[in-house]
C-alpha cells in the first residue's frame, strides 16, 4: 500500500458529527466573557459608586488597572509557552477559579494597598489566563482555513459582556458596589470554571482529528495525523526567536499598543465620561451598553469587510477610521448625539480583538501562537496599561477627558502607518530553501 492510501484509510473511526473544535470555541467564548466582565464595560460603571464610596479619586482607583496590565504582562510570555507546550486546559480552569475568588475578595477591600493587591495583582494575574493567552491560543490550535470566522466569534464574548453592566449598575447604585463584585465573581465561577475543564484541548492532533474538522483526504499526502508538522502545508513554522528578528512583528506590536490604549482606556472611563456631561446614572449605563451593541456589531462587520480586504488592510483601515471617531465622539453633543457616536465608536474599535489575533496566526502560524501572545502582551504591559492611569491623572488633572483622547486618536493615526509597513514575512523554512535554490544555479 502506497503512503497516500494507507493516510487516506486512516480516518478516525466514529467520527463525530460536530467537530470538537466548536466546543473549544464555545468554552473560549464563556471564558471571555466573564475576563471580559470582571474589568472592562462593568468596571466602568462601578468607578463612580466607588469613588464617592471609599473617598479615591479617579488616579488612585485606575492606578488598579495598570497594576493588572504590569502583573499580566510580566507574566503571560510564561503563560503563553506553557499553552503551547502543555494546552490551554489547565491554564484557563484555574485561572478562571483564581479570578472568581479575587473578583469576590475586591467585594471585601477596605484599604488602598488590598484594592491594589487584590485587583491589581490577583486579577491581573488570572485574567490572561482565561482570555489574552488561553482562549485565543486554543483556538488557532484547532482551525487554519476558518481563522476568519472562529475568531471573530470568540473576540465576540467583550461586546457580549456588556449585558453585565446594567444588573451591576443597579446593583451598585441600590445595594452598594461590593454586590456588584460577588455577582462578577458568581458568574465567573458559573459560566467558565466548567466548560474549560470539560471542552478545552490542546490540539485535534491529540485527539486522532485534523484542523478545521477536516478528513484525511481533504489534506495534502504529505501530511499525516498526529505530526509535529502542522498539518496544513500553508501553516509556517516558526521559532520565537525567528520572529522577533523580522521587523513584522515590531510593526505589528506598534500597532497592537497605540491602538490598544484608547481600545483599553475609553470604555474603562466611559461612565464618569457621561457622568462628568450631566449624564444621570441610567443614560451612562445606557450609553456604555450601547458602546457593547456596537463593538457587537463590529465584529460582524470587520468580518465581512475581511472577506473582501486582507487582515493587513483590515488593521490598517480601522486604525484611521478608529482616530476620525475619537474625535466625533468627544464633539458630540448631548445624549442622542453621543449615543450616536458611541455606537460608532464601538463598532469602529468592534473588530480590534479578533484581528489582532488573526494577524499573528496568518503571518507566522499555530505552533506558537500562544508565545507569541504572551511575548506581545509583555511588551504591551508596559504601555497599554498605563492608559487608563494617564486618563485618570489628566481628568484629575484638568477635570475633563478631552485632551487625553484627543492624544489618543494621534495614536491611532501612528498606528495605521505601521501596519501600512507590515508585509507578511517569509517563512525560515522557504526562505532557506530559495537560498539552496540560488546557490544550486
Amino acid at each position: 500500500m502506497s503512503e497516500s492510501e494507507r493516510i487516506a484509510t486512516d480516518k478516525p473511526k466514529g467520527r463525530p458529527r460536530i467537530y470538537w473544535g466548536w466546543y473549544v470555541v464555545a468554552a473560549a467564548f464563556l471564558t471571555g466573557f466573564v475576563a471580559s466582565s470582571a474589568a472592562s464595560f462593568t468596571f466602568s460603571v462601578i468607578v463612580v459608586p466607588m469613588s464617592e464610596g471609599m473617598g479615591w479619586t479617579r488616579t488612585q482607583l485606575f492606578l488598579a488597572i495598570t497594576i493588572a496590565g504590569w502583573s499580566a504582562g510580566v507574566t503571560a510570555p510564561v503563560f503563553g509557552r506553557l499553552v503551547d507546550k502543555y494546552g490551554a486546559r489547565y491554564i484557563m480552569t484555574s485561572g478562571a477559579l483564581l479570578l472568581g475568588l479575587f473578583l469576590l475578595l475586591t467585594s471585601q477591600v477596605r484599604t488602598l494597598w488590598e484594592y491594589y493587591l487584590v485587583f491589581g495583582v490577583g486579577i491581573g494575574l488570572s485574567r490572561p489566563l482565561v482570555q489574552s493567552v488561553g482562549g485565543p491560543a486554543a483556538v488557532v490550535n484547532w482551525f487554519i482555513r476558518k481563522r476568519n470566522r472562529v475568531l471573530p466569534i470568540i473576540s465576540f464574548a467583550t461586546p457580549a459582556s456588556v449585558v453585565m453592566t446594567l444588573p451591576v449598575a443597579f446593583l451598585a447604585e441600590n445595594y452598594g458596589w461590593r454586590w456588584s463584585w460577588v455577582l462578577l465573581a458568581l458568574t465567573t465561577w458559573t459560566l467558565a470554571v466548567i466548560p474549560a475543564w470539560l471542552f478545552i484541548r490542546r490540539r485535534p492532533e491529540d485527539m486522532g482529528l485534523l484542523p478545521d474538522g477536516d478528513s484525511p483526504q481533504e489534506v495534502p499526502a504529505g501530511s499525516r495525523v498526529g505530526s509535529a508538522r502542522p498539518a496544513s502545508s500553508q501553516d509556517p513554522v516558526w521559532r520565537l526567536s525567528q520572529v522577533m528578528r523580522t521587523r513584522t512583528f515590531w510593526l505589528i506590536t506598534a500597532m497592537i499598543n497605540l491602538t490598544g490604549v484608547p481600545g483599553g482606556t475609553i470604555i474603562l472611563h466611559m461612565g464618569a465620561f457621561f457622568r462628568d456631561k450631566g449624564f444621570t446614572p441610567a443614560e451612562a449605563a445606557s450609553g456604555v451598553f450601547l458602546y457593547g451593541v456596537g463593538a457587537g456589531l463590529g465584529r460582524l462587520f470587520w468580518g465581512v469587510v475581511g472577506e473582501w480586504f486582507n487582515v493587513k488592510q483590515c488593521l490598517a483601515m480601522r486604525a484611521f477610521a478608529y482616530a476620525v471617531v475619537i474625535l466625533v465622539f468627544l464633539a458630540a453633543p448631548g445624549v442622542l448625539a453621543s449615543y450616536a457616536a458611541v455606537l460608532a465608536l464601538g463598532i469602529t474599535v468592534g473588530g480590534g480583538q479578533q484581528l489582532d489575533n488573526q494577524v499573528w496566526a496568518d503571518y507566522y502560524g499555530r505552533g506558537i501562537a500562544g508565545t507569541i501572545l504572551g511575548v506581545e502582551s509583555l511588551f504591551g504591559a508596559f504601555f497599554r496599561a498605563g492608559g487608563p492611569l494617564f486618563a485618570a491623572w489628566m481628568f484629575d488633572t484638568f477635570r475633563t477627558y478631552n485632551t487625553a483622547f484627543s492624544l489618543f486618536s494621534g495614536l491611532c493615526v501612528l498606528a495605521g502607518f505601521c501596519m501600512l509597513f507590515a508585509n507578511k514575512p517569509i517563512p525560515p523554512d522557504e526562505a532557506a530553501s530559495a537560498l539552496r535554490a540560488n546557490k544550486a544555479s
